[in-house]
């Protein structure tokens, strides 16, 4: 009996572990340059690759593990807008400085493409970056 329960202990770990885990993507940016008209794709980044074009940056995630969008400093991120591949999401997700989401469908190896809108605190100008996010 003993070894029963533990079994099932184990399944129910095991199947609840990707709603336990997340994937977070930190947009950080050269907010002077930006404010002075420079393309957000030439001087943003996301802080977990900072080396990589941050249109090329891409969130590997399972099916029901959360992600989320944030940004450093006076970044404020406002929506997740689905243009191209599988729409991983039932409605875009918006929010007012993080947003939190989970991916409901696989991308079977294709990208989901979408826009990170955000803004800069006390200002209504809104920005955009394409990262892609990959679910499995």
């Amino acid at each position: 009996m003993k070894t029963f329960r533990l079994t099932i202990f184990a399944s129910i770990v095991l199947l609840a572990t990707p709603a336990f885990s997340q994937q977070t993507a930190t947009l950080a940016c050269d907010i002077e340059a930006l404010q002075n008209g420079s393309k957000p794709a030439e001087v943003c980044y996301f802080v977990e690759n900072p080396d990589i074009d941050p249109e090329l940056f891409t969130i590997e995630a399972e099916v029901g593990e959360e992600i989320i969008w944030s940004g450093e400093d006076t970044i404020i991120i406002r929506k997740v807008q689905h243009y191209g591949g599988t729409n991983i999401f039932s409605k875009d997700p918006e929010g007012d400085g993080e947003i939190k989401a989970r991916p409901d469908k696989k991308t079977n190896g294709k990208p989901y493409k979408y826009k990170l809108k955000f803004r800069l605190e006390g200002s209504n100008k809104q920005y955009k970056i394409d990262p892609i996010i990959r679910s499995k």
